[in-house]
């Protein structure tokens, strides 16, 4: 959110179960795709065995399960990407 001059980040929805990064990794695991479905942050589950993409609506987040979690480097949009 930018008031003025002054930008905060404001939360505008929450879900449980992600993390994009752990403590003492030297990457950020997951980020911001379009898979043709409009912008959605591509996360790994707090198990670090599946990849989620969490797409923001008007009645709140949208999660589908993307597939295995192998590599932050090798974060893509689906099956066929990888």
């Amino acid at each position: 959110h930018i008031d003025g001059d002054a930008a905060r980040l404001e939360e505008i929805a929450a879900e449980p179960g992600f993390s994009n990064h752990r403590i003492g990794a030297a990457r950020i695991d997951g980020g911001v795709a379009d898979c043709g479905r409009g912008p959605e942050i591509l996360a790994p589950d707090l198990a670090r065995r599946r990849l989620k993409a969490v797409r923001i609506t008007e009645t709140g987040p949208e999660i589908r399960d993307i597939g295995p979690f192998i590599d932050s480097r090798r974060i893509t949009c689906g099956p066929a990407d990888r």
